[in-house]
């Protein structure tokens, strides 16, 4: 598609002042949009607004037009994935705002854009937030922008722009789960074997995503600022000596009564109680993980009073054991007498040579009133397996959330 003649006679101007892009993380550009240092160039008719911020919710710089009409400003980076930025209106006079992405600035595709619900800033100003509404096209290497100005000049108005671009790092991480109660979110994720560190991702209320936390060391994030009201779900990115993988599956998040516990295993200090035979060790760099050390079936206890949901992640060597046959569950009022849990077992994913992964969860609901939780790992030394060859990681509970009807003890 050709652009209109106003808008490629002003790309063509803006072309002969292209420059790179400093200091932007590879497969990473985000502009503030505090200058034009980042961007290929711009149209004249743009000017920079750093006024008024409490109508901007603290964005400190915005790109507008400075006169009736319109103008565009674009970026050039090799193989543009996607991108969100964040738009700013005034009351019911608008104007738009039109993407577009090209190979090599002779043939400009447009991009369709999805915006999230308008909110309310101050003083008449609404702010959304934008993102294609389907994948762009293959082989993008500059994509731009357009504003054109409502029967305000000054809106709308374009802040902070984030842009991913290049080749990811393979696929994102699998196994997200999310396990929330009264306002937390615990989200987890299968590790990757070539990571260095995760990023976590989120949407709210059909927004596009943000970025909320970046270079975890762990595969799990707890998040306790989201709105208690607002439809929320979390994503998970990779990162390695290449750059950022592909975001993983979006999972949503949905909220009872209780708190999020995690056992990440380095240690024994949150179990009530364990078998002498059971010992902790890194099952993957950094990923910790409980195993038998001894003959014989070996057991982990929890003392969490009204618990009510529980996930681990199972790592076995080059099978699954999902029929349950080699890890149990039981819950208690009084650890006295065990109540056997039924468990779920999710599709298991490589993450090692020699480690698969499936998340474990109770396939029916937790009587109420429990108390204990008791994990085991049944002795599999008579088929031959070695002792550690299936080991449970990174223990998420929800407790608190049913009547407690014995007296916990730790």
């Amino acid at each position: 598609m050709k652009l209109s003649t106003t808008l490629t006679t002003l790309l063509v101007a803006m072309v002969s002042i292209a420059i790179s892009n400093p200091g932007a993380k590879a497969n990473d550009l985000t502009d503030d949009l505090n200058n034009w240092g980042v961007t290929a160039g711009h149209a004249d008719a743009l000017t920079l607004d750093s006024g008024n911020n409490v109508n901007f919710r603290g964005d400190t710089s915005r790109v507008k037009c400075n006169v009736a009409g319109s103008g565009s400003f674009f970026y050039h980076a090799p193989n543009v994935k996607t991108f969100t930025g964040a738009a700013f209106y005034f009351q019911q006079d608008p104007g738009t705002i039109e993407v577009y992405t090209s190979q090599d600035t002779s043939q400009w595709t447009p991009v369709p854009i999805s915006y999230s619900q308008p909110v309310m800033t101050f003083d008449g100003w609404y702010t959304v937030q934008f993102a294609p509404a389907r994948p762009l096209p293959n082989g993008a290497n500059y994509i731009l922008y357009l504003i054109k100005s409502g029967p305000r000049v000054f809106t709308p108005q374009i802040g902070r722009l984030t842009i991913k671009f290049g080749d990811a790092a393979g696929n994102g991480p699998k196994g997200l789960s999310v396990m929330s109660a009264s306002g937390q979110s615990c989200v987890s994720w299968f590790p990757v074997s070539t990571a260095t560190s995760y990023n976590v991702k989120r949407s709210v209320d059909g927004g596009a995503a943000e970025t909320i936390a970046t270079n975890l060391k762990t595969t799990t994030y707890v998040d306790s600022t989201a709105s208690a009201g607002a439809h929320v779900t979390y994503a998970v990115s990779a990162n390695d000596q290449t750059g950022e993988s592909e975001d993983s599956d979006y999972q949503r998040r949905s909220s009872g009564p209780g708190v999020v516990m995690i056992d990440p295993l380095t240690d024994w200090s949150l179990a009530a109680d364990h078998s002498a035979g059971l010992s902790i060790g890194d099952v993957l760099p950094g990923v910790h993980a409980m195993r038998r050390a001894a003959a014989g079936t070996q057991s982990v206890t929890y003392n969490m009073p009204g618990l009510a949901d529980f996930a681990g992640n199972l790592y076995t060597t080059g099978q699954s054991f999902g029929d349950g046959s080699q890890v149990t569950a039981e819950v208690s009022v009084d650890s006295a007498q065990w109540t056997a849990i039924p468990l779920k077992f999710s599709d298991v994913d490589t993450v090692s040579p020699q480690w698969g992964v499936e998340r474990l969860a109770p396939k029916t609901a937790i009587p109420a009133g429990s108390n204990y939780l008791r994990l085991s790992i049944v002795d599999r030394t008579t088929g031959g397996g070695p002792l550690d060859g299936l080991q449970i990681g990174q223990v998420r509970l929800i407790y608190g959330a049913t009547s407690v009807t014995a007296k916990p003890r730790h």
